[in-house]
């Protein structure tokens, strides 16, 4: 089963993006998160007043657990936006989507697939995902390693 283009933008300054509003106030601001990255968000992204709001939502079984480092803000089925920002976030730092999901985002037609590709820097690996609960059956991660040679 294909994955289905989905409206996620490119933004230089920050990454994958949906909202262009910068908010002000801490709940404002967690909000924003969640809003621009669909729910999913790095333990890193966090705002510390919210940390143990956060860990007694996935406790409580009202989030769900993607990764080590990844929470989704619901405990059903993720949306084919939700699986692109799991996968990246849950990757080693400058790390990417690629191949034909990255064709795919960007509007290529004839590059459908059922797999999530990313690109990882040399030297890393890709942590584990609870992808039967969370990616659903059928999609898989394919990782690319790229490794930079220096002459």
């Amino acid at each position: 089963m294909p994955i289905p283009l989905c409206s996620l933008q490119i933004n230089e300054r920050q990454g994958m993006t949906a909202l262009p509003a910068e908010p002000t106030h801490p709940e404002d601001e967690w909000q924003h998160i969640l809003e621009l990255q669909h729910g999913v968000v790095h333990r890193s992204d966090i705002p510390p007043e919210f940390v143990r709001d956060v860990e007694r939502n996935v406790i409580r079984g009202t989030w769900q657990r993607a990764s080590r480092d990844v929470v989704v803000n619901h405990n059903g089925p993720l949306t084919a936006e939700q699986k692109l920002w799991v996968v990246v976030m849950a990757a080693p730092r400058q790390s990417a989507l690629a191949g034909r999901t990255a064709m795919q985002l960007g509007g290529m037609k004839g590059f459908e697939s059922d797999r999530i590709y990313v690109t990882v820097p040399c030297g890393t690996s890709m942590p584990p995902l609870s992808e039967g609960q969370v990616l659903g059956r059928g999609v898989r991660r394919r990782v690319i390693r790229r490794c930079l040679v220096r002459r």
